[in-house]
Formats: structure tokens, sequence, C-alpha cells
């Protein structure tokens, strides 16, 4: 876990500090989603950084060691899933619908690797995202309605639980693959309008 995230354990639950630091199962994370309340679209918009909550899955903390950042919702219900640490303080949004999902599940064995992290750099150029890709409505997840995310050129949906007003529970779902992803985000300081740009402290 990063020391940025270790600076905001005081401010959140001690089951949730807990999973930052040790893996916890499928079973749990499902358990954990569940006693979430749930969040709406007119609570989401803004940026959000995120750290993966290791259950198991093949991009446990891959994400992290590529640079990922968090998430930037827009006031119009478009998303920026996908910000990637790009140099300096910069941020870029990544466009995951050139990456074929099963790919990125084999080559998640060697994603926590240096050498990801140096080729995907290379790489960002070309994945950049020309807008947002993804779009936030609320859909039911287990009989309970919240905010989701629907990728807007891959089969992933990414469900939204709140666990307090500046932090949501995140669960990823992948056609074709039974296991869910887990993270969290936390708000953060907005950009600037155009711009993507971390926030002072980070």
């Amino acid at each position: 876990m990063s020391n940025d995230a270790c600076r905001r354990n005081a401010e959140w639950p001690l089951w949730l500090s807990d999973w930052l630091e040790a893996p916890r199962d499928e079973a749990y994370g499902r358990h954990v989603f569940a006693q979430q309340l749930p969040v709406s679209v007119a609570e989401m918009p803004g940026l959000w950084q995120g750290w993966s909550l290791r259950s198991g899955h093949p991009f446990d903390d891959v994400l992290e060691n590529l640079g990922w950042y968090g998430k930037l919702f827009h006031c119009n219900g478009r998303v920026e899933p996908l910000l990637f640490r790009s140099g300096g303080r910069k941020l870029i949004a990544i466009d995951p619908a050139p990456i074929p999902l099963r790919l990125a599940l084999w080559l998640a064995r060697i994603g926590r690797a240096t050498v990801a992290f140096h080729v995907f750099s290379y790489m960002q150029p070309f994945l950049r995202a020309r807008g947002p890709t993804a779009e936030l409505k609320e859909l039911s997840y287990d009989g309970i309605t919240s905010a989701a995310l629907i990728y807007d050129r891959q089969p992933i949906i990414d469900y939204f639980r709140q666990i307090d007003h500046s932090t949501v529970l995140g669960l990823m779902e992948m056609k074709g693959h039974p296991q869910p992803y887990f993270f969290v985000l936390s708000r953060q300081m907005r950009p600037q309008v155009g711009e993507f740009v971390l926030p002072e402290g980070d």
C-alpha cells in the first residue's frame, strides 16, 4: 500500500485499513460490499484516487504498478475511468478499448514487474483517450440500486457503494471472467477544466 493511502487510514473504517494492508478472499469482498450504502450519481462528480483491494484477482496491484491514479467523473455523467500518472504531476486518460480483455488478463501475471511499467509508459501516447470513455448511471446490483460506471467499448461495469461522504467501494465485473475486482476510491481536489493535474500533496 502506498504512503498516501497510509495517511488516510485514520479516517477510514478498520476493515478497509486492514484490507489495504493484507489480501482478503472474494467472499469477504462480496460480504463487505453488500454491507455498504448505495451512492447516487449526483454524489460522484469530481476527481477520485484509487487503490486495489486484493482478493486474488489477476489485476491485484497491477494497475498501481502501471501508474494508475484513479477516475474523473464529469457532471454530465461522462467518465474518464482510467487516469494514469504521466511524468511530473500530470495525469493522462487512457482508452481501454484497444486492449483485448483476454490478453490483459493473461498479461496480468507480469503486470507487477518493473518492465511492465516501462512498457506501459512507452505505450501511453498511443492509448491516450480523446475524451471520456465511460458513462455513469444508476444500476441494480444484488437488489440495491446505486451508481455504476459502464465502459463504452469494453464489457466492464464498476458498481459503487458508499463508505463515507468522500470514499466509495468499487466492485468491477468483466464479462467472461467470474471473479470481481475490488477497489476503493477517495475524493480529491478537482483538477482545472481541460487539465489533469495532481492535487497538491500527492
